[in-house]
């Protein structure tokens, strides 16, 4: 099986639309190869970085299975923009997007 490839995986989930303070918002990361075809093996090393009004980790689960959970929880109402990246490397996944956190709910996040 070939490596995953940052710009061919895919994102989905509500956790790149929508949050809500003090919440736990989740999202996935589907891992893809080079030639689109998604992996059906885990261990790539994908980093999530969440930037905004305060500070939040985002945890990566490996599902070993070419899927990755990610859950993060803002603290503070504001803009966030999550980037991820693989291996920590300069490339990244497409679209990453800006999300709204409100204190009782989000307002639909735009994409870069």
């Amino acid at each position: 099986e070939d490596e995953a490839c940052a710009e061919m995986s895919k994102t989905h989930g509500g956790g790149l639309t929508e949050a809500t303070v003090r919440q736990a918002a989740h999202f996935w990361i589907d891992a893809h190869d080079v030639r689109g075809r998604k992996r059906t093996a885990g261990g790539d090393s994908f980093f999530v970085s969440i930037r905004g009004p305060s500070q939040t980790r985002a945890k990566v689960t490996d599902n070993f299975d070419g899927s990755y959970l990610v859950v993060w929880k803002p603290y503070v109402s504001g803009m966030y923009s999550i980037s991820i990246s693989l291996f920590g490397g300069l490339d990244h996944l497409a679209h990453a997007p800006i999300v709204a956190v409100h204190g009782g709910r989000m307002d639909r996040g735009r994409e870069l």
